[in-house]
């Protein structure tokens, strides 16, 4: 393995979005693993399809993009994963997530508990931990992977949660990720009876003893907070929106891959920014992105100002 190459196993719900034009394949940790891959990281995802047509489809699809397919198990009863998705008038995505398919009966194995050993990430989330088979074999994973360090994307997803998850969860997060939305849902959750975003940022690592807390403002950048390093807001780029999926889990890839190469928490976020951008301005969560284009991105694309800070950060509703 080259030296610069790291392994990452993304663990999660691996399911097929049903657009109103397209079905398309989807879930943060396939979009993650794909992302990681495409930057040169050695990345397993884990995960559960049905045999059923679906299911085939996603694991030829997986292949095609150059995944290892060796942790996604596949079940002889539940159906591989589906998401009803609808947009409003502002490219919003709704959805609608089917319960009981394969992906909430993730198992563990001896081979998987291997892997996790020498893995430099874990990177989960908390829609895959709506059944208690798939909170178990994360919650192993999480706690036999002792290198690693445990990046933690939540979903708040309508019937997809509880308190209790999202609890668990936060006590096994090194670098949590979160939307400006969930952030002040967080806050309602937990009653931190806090107005601003920084001063939830802060709250949440504090409490849940999380050292890096990126909370994600769309075009807008990301807010950082290090317990070490302070508070920091690194803009993000004005682009012409064509298709928000996937945005948010390549910002996580590019922010995951800098930090593995030990680059500074900002130059993390930067890189995450861009390339969050550039996959927002096309169709589709797996596009292949070219190095030109990562390079381009502030040529061609105004950065938010600084001055955005006022406007983006010190947010009092959610």
């Amino acid at each position: 393995m080259p030296k610069n190459k790291h392994t990452v196993v993304t663990i999660g719900e691996l399911l097929w979005d049903i657009l109103p034009d397209k079905t398309i394949l989807g879930g943060a940790p396939s979009n993650l693993a794909f992302r990681l891959f495409e930057m040169g990281d050695e990345c397993f995802l884990v995960s559960r399809v049905g045999r059923d047509e679906l299911g085939d489809k996603a694991m030829s699809a997986l292949k095609s993009m150059g995944l290892s397919t060796s942790f996604v198990q596949q079940d002889n009863q539940l159906p591989t994963g589906t998401v009803n998705v609808s947009f409003d008038k502002f490219m919003n995505p709704d959805y609608v997530i089917n319960p009981n398919v394969a992906y909430d009966k993730i198992e563990i194995s001896d081979d998987l508990l291997e892997i996790a050993k020498k893995a430099q990430c874990i990177a989960f989330g908390t829609l895959a931990q709506r059944s208690f088979e798939s909170r178990k074999t994360i919650n192993e994973l999480l706690n036999k992977s002792p290198n690693a360090f445990k990046f933690l994307d939540i979903n708040l997803r309508k019937n997809c949660y509880t308190k209790d998850s999202i609890e668990h969860s936060l006590k096994y997060a090194d670098v949590l990720k979160i939307n400006h939305h969930e952030a002040f849902e967080l806050n309602k959750i937990f009653g931190l009876n806090i107005s601003e975003i920084p001063g939830i940022a802060q709250k949440l690592a504090t409490q849940f003893n999380i050292s890096t807390v990126l909370l994600t403002l769309e075009e807008n950048g990301v807010f950082l907070y290090d317990r070490t390093e302070g508070e920091h807001y690194v803009p993000g780029h004005k682009i012409k929106l064509e298709d928000p999926l996937g945005a948010g889990d390549a910002f996580s890839a590019a922010f995951i891959h800098n930090k593995l190469k030990e680059k500074p928490l900002i130059e993390c976020c930067i890189e995450g920014n861009k390339l969050g951008a550039i996959v927002a301005t096309q169709k589709g969560a797996t596009q292949k992105i070219t190095q030109d284009e990562l390079d381009n991105i502030t040529l061609k694309n105004k950065r938010i100002s600084d001055q955005s800070y006022s406007n983006y950060i010190k947010l009092t509703h959610c």
